[in-house]
């Protein structure tokens, strides 16, 4: 069967700078670190009440954004993977943008179809492209679970955040805000107790979201562990390990 290779050229940058679907993980924790340990490094600089007020909403632009490309790519490697589940989107959400390489048909029929910027869209999004429900994965427990250097019989994103939801629709409709009123900034003001709440959000939920993806629909995919040497569980990072430099990714 002969496809035309007309994929909207947004699309196209997009698949050149998220490279292979498996660096989900890599990707995310880089660009979400970048940014938060700019912040932190810039909050107790002696920045005056405007500059702290740049750089919160800012900071609340950034979160966003790399919630949104994790979502967007995360599609992207649950299909690229799974390819009963990539055949039914293939047949009910054709797109007039086709490729022969199935991630880039996958990421010009979420362009055309997926709304990522707001939790109504996200919902829909995840219901139409992978049939599940979103909250009920992103809350369902992990078990066992490592967080911030702890072993649990089971954890969960409630355990960290039990208003993880309500944290999450307050980012996007701050975003929102911010993109589309300049005079936002200076009516809202700054709540720097949200916003630590916020970036925590944004560095647990993928996580708990991939992991439950893995479980469901790729089985056999690494993820990544913690061990103390007796017990390994699945694990969960913080704030703490990703403003960190002293990491490393090994085998």
């Amino acid at each position: 069967m002969n496809r035309s290779c007309k994929v909207n050229r947004r699309v196209i940058k997009q698949h050149k700078t998220r490279g292979n679907p498996d660096n989900l993980e890599l990707n995310h924790v880089g660009n979400i670190s970048r940014y938060c340990r700019f912040v932190h490094s810039m909050h107790d600089k002696g920045l005056s009440n405007e500059e702290l007020t740049i750089l919160y909403f800012n900071h609340i632009t950034a979160l966003v954004t790399c919630l949104e490309t994790y979502h967007r790519d995360l599609i992207i490697l649950v299909l690229n993977q799974n390819q009963s589940l990539r055949d039914k989107v293939f047949c009910e959400l054709s797109s007039d943008s086709k490729h022969d390489e199935p991630s880039l048909q996958i990421a010009s029929i979420i362009d055309s179809k997926c709304h990522l910027q707001d939790l109504p869209g996200i919902k829909e999004s995840f219901r139409q492209m992978l049939g599940i429900d979103y909250i009920e994965i992103a809350q369902n427990p992990i078990s066992p679970c490592a967080f911030s250097g702890k072993f649990y019989n089971q954890y969960s994103i409630l355990d960290i955040h039990p208003n993880w939801l309500g944290i999450l629709q307050r980012l996007y409709e701050e975003r929102h805000n911010v993109i589309h009123d300049a005079n936002y900034i200076s009516y809202k003001g700054t709540d720097w107790l949200f916003l630590n709440e916020a970036e925590s959000v944004a560095i647990v939920l993928p996580q708990f979201l991939l992991f439950h993806c893995i479980y469901k629909f790729m089985k056999g995919r690494g993820i990544i562990v913690m061990s103390d040497g007796e017990k390994k569980a699945p694990a969960i990072w913080g704030i703490s390990e990703t403003i960190s430099t002293d990491w490393k990714v090994v085998d």
